[in-house]
């Protein structure tokens, strides 16, 4: 963990990946074609219906990084899967529907600034 003492890892649980309900722990082309077209498209196909909704996954990750805006932290390094990462990035990215539903590629690093109440992606890696 570098320099930052593990006594100072803040692990919250809005952060958990999206629950797939009874798709959890299946392979991505065994999911069927609800779960598959509502993954590839949440906006326009419907969840199934033990699936965490999209506005779910906005709402925790909107409520995460509001707070977070508050805090005096001069550096913030997240973790977390690619499904909340899709949320997280439309927040920050000021997307109308709450979500940046590009897929992250694995272990893909996204940098964001924020300053004077305002976010800026700088880059990723």
């Amino acid at each position: 963990m570098g320099d930052v003492p593990e006594s100072e890892v803040i692990i919250d649980e809005r952060l958990i990946e999206t629950d797939f309900g009874i798709y959890e722990k299946r392979k991505y082309y065994l999911l069927g074609p609800h779960m598959t077209l509502y993954w590839w498209k949440p906006t326009i196909f419907p969840k199934p219906k033990s699936v965490e909704s999209t506005d779910s996954m906005v709402a925790r990750s909107s409520s995460f990084l509001s707070e977070l805006e508050k805090k005096n932290y001069k550096n913030v390094l997240i973790s977390c899967h690619g499904g909340i990462m899709r949320a997280l990035c439309g927040y920050l990215e000021n997307e109308p529907t709450g979500l940046r539903w590009r897929r992250p590629e694995n272990c893909e690093v996204r940098v964001y600034e924020y300053k004077n109440g305002k976010h800026r992606f700088v880059r990723s890696f």
